[in-house]
């Protein structure tokens, strides 16, 4: 994360997971759908080059790439938060990855992928 510095925030929608003490439910479902060249038309006025992509998570959604890639082509500084069970290692590698590993209480850490902590060693 970027502190002290001001940030875009894009929060998706969608998580097929079910933490027990998530605190973003209505990332699940509410949102308004948007394209690729509408998500960079919210945002090109802003003046900051810092993006947070965050969710529900982030990495199930089918056009990620191709977002990061025209964000990254557009100088925006990018970091992704996400719950570390999807795997992260098709991610540019000038993409910050924040990633929140999950416990046993949350109902989910049987599907931790722990390769994404050696990748995030490279």
């Amino acid at each position: 994360m970027f502190m002290g510095k001001p940030t875009i925030f894009l929060r998706f929608t969608g998580c097929p997971f079910d933490c027990s003490y998530c605190d973003t439910t209505y990332a699940f479902t509410e949102g308004t759908k948007m394209s690729i060249d509408e998500i960079l038309n919210s945002i090109v006025n802003y003046k900051t080059r810092y993006v947070c992509i965050t969710g529900g998570e982030p990495l199930v959604q089918p056009h990620l790439h191709d977002l990061t890639n025209i964000l990254l082509d557009k100088n925006y500084i990018i970091t992704i938060e996400t719950s570390g069970l999807v795997d992260i290692s098709r991610l540019n590698k000038n993409i910050s990855i924040t990633m929140d590993i999950k416990t046993p209480s949350s109902n989910e850490s049987k599907n931790n992928i722990f390769d994404n902590i050696n990748y995030l060693k490279k």
